[in-house]
């Protein structure tokens, strides 16, 4: 049986902004090019979104997927609550007709969309991009409930995918190899047509560029370190940081502290289209987080055309091998600045690193994996 129904349920979607939002919807779109009918099904928040919408023609249909509280005054209520919303979610799969239940990445959808798997007898597929550590809240960490959530969302997966190497040996780790046989590899995939035709950003002067949300993993603190030791070497440049978060105001202090508040500059939140155009016409573009489970932005980068040099963290390695895009130690801006200086000093070495990233960014694109999730659907028993 061929799937050409399937209901996928991400951790969040529009008009929320980030990578389960923008990968969910770019599936979505591909499963459409290739007549199949797919409904996204997202976590109603805020509560004024509303139940029924389309997005870029999508539709999508949002409940209340609420977790338990904590305090044992909110069971009650829960309880109530999530029967009635376990409810509606079966069936709106079943006026749907839908054929398979997709969860992407574990978060308050697992429970309803594993339920209601369950009891229409749909196949289940659940892939994760790397949540049990990237999460900037550290949920899985502090939570025994939402680990709990995670192993029941497991445990009744036909078929589970990773982005990356890592973050299924992350799941393995997690649960002592005890859902080994049905995990895989699917990794995420970017557009690489809408990267290639990206107008580089003109800004005046040459850039390096961050991007990402402001959060603590994310490492912007030793990019701005190691642009500082940079700069005397490189006059022209300027370092450029797109995104927003909570990391804003202390990271516009340390480059306050360090003088660089005239060759530094923070866009804040920034669309996709323009942060591949910011990408496209940066002179590097440098991702220095902690912890990565792939990094679609460092795909990004590659498909633009743009050198990358990124922290060997994570699933990043699995795609940066050196020929492609510079890796370096996560937390040593030393071996950044090395990095960047080589990068910009050495004409020859950014043009092989342009043409080789953008080699391995064409064999990320969303046609080749919209068919290894087709794959992936067959063995879940579709």
């Amino acid at each position: 049986m061929t799937v050409s129904r399937p209901a996928l349920f991400p951790s969040a979607f529009h008009p929320h902004v980030g990578g389960v939002e923008e990968l969910t919807r770019q599936l979505a779109l591909e499963q459409v090019r290739v007549g199949m009918q797919p409904l996204v099904v997202a976590n109603q928040w805020p509560r004024e979104l509303p139940v029924t919408d389309r997005v870029d023609g999508l539709p999508v249909r949002r409940l209340p997927f609420r977790t338990l509280g904590l305090r044992p005054r909110h069971l009650a209520g829960w309880a109530v609550h999530a029967t009635r919303t376990h409810g509606r979610t079966t069936e709106l799969l079943r006026e749907w007709k839908a054929d398979l239940v997709h969860v992407q990445c574990v978060s308050s959808n697992a429970p309803f969309a594993g339920r209601a798997s369950q009891t229409l007898d749909l196949p289940l597929v659940v892939s994760s991009q790397g949540e049990l550590s990237m999460d900037a809240n550290h949920t899985f960490e502090r939570s025994a409930l939402a680990r709990s959530m995670m192993r029941r969302a497991l445990a009744r997966a036909d078929v589970i995918t990773g982005c990356s190497q890592f973050v299924i040996d992350e799941i393995n780790h997690f649960t002592a190899g005890k859902f080994a046989a049905k995990a895989r590899v699917i990794s995420n995939g970017i557009d690489v047509e809408e990267c290639s035709n990206a107008i580089p950003a003109s800004r005046g002067r040459p850039y390096v560029l961050g991007l990402g949300r402001l959060v603590p993993q994310k490492g912007f603190d030793v990019l701005i370190r190691a642009f500082e030791s940079l700069a005397p070497d490189l006059l022209d440049h300027e370092l450029v940081i797109a995104g927003d978060g909570p990391e804003r105001a202390r990271l516009m202090k340390l480059v306050d502290d360090r003088q660089l508040g005239s060759r530094t500059h923070f866009t804040g939140l920034v669309e996709h289209r323009e942060a591949l155009e910011l990408m496209a016409g940066a002179s590097a573009f440098v991702l220095c987080s902690t912890h990565e489970p792939q990094g679609i932005v460092v795909l990004e980068a590659m498909a633009v055309g743009t050198p990358v040099i990124a922290s060997a963290v994570g699933g990043v390695p699995e795609i940066v091998d050196g020929t492609n895009g510079f890796l370096f130690p996560a937390n040593d801006q030393h071996a950044l600045a090395t990095r960047v200086r080589e990068v910009l000093l050495d004409n020859a070495t950014a043009d092989d690193l342009r043409q080789s990233g953008r080699a391995t960014a064409n064999r990320f694109s969303w046609s080749t994996i919209t068919k290894e999730y087709a794959s992936a659907y067959q063995d879940a028993g579709a």
